[in-house]
């Protein structure tokens, strides 16, 4: 909501109302418990955005060099299989 509000309909949002809704999410998180130091809404609108960037950069680039490693990953299991299904159904062919 912080970053991209207008994707999350607060089309005309302004800082002073991000601003209040960073402060909400602060006190929930103290009232959840969160200790001071993972509260990510402390300290205001822009360092919660720096903050909320870094997550959402790392999350997404660790999901893509994993997804990208899982599909490799699948990619040589199906072609190993393939050339074992080759070699066991068509090597009698050519004896």
């Amino acid at each position: 909501m912080v970053l991209y509000p207008e994707k999350l309909g607060a089309f005309d949002a302004t800082n002073k109302e991000l601003e209040g809704l960073v402060h909400l999410w602060a006190v929930l998180g103290h009232l959840l418990g969160i200790k001071d130091e993972y509260n990510i809404c402390l300290g205001g609108l822009e360092l919660c955005k720096q903050k909320c960037r870094a997550f959402a950069d790392s999350v997404v680039s660790t999901k893509i060099f994993f997804s990208s490693i899982i599909f490799k990953g699948i990619v040589i299991i199906r072609t190993c299989w393939l050339l074992k299904l080759y070699e066991t159904k068509f090597n009698n062919i050519f004896l």
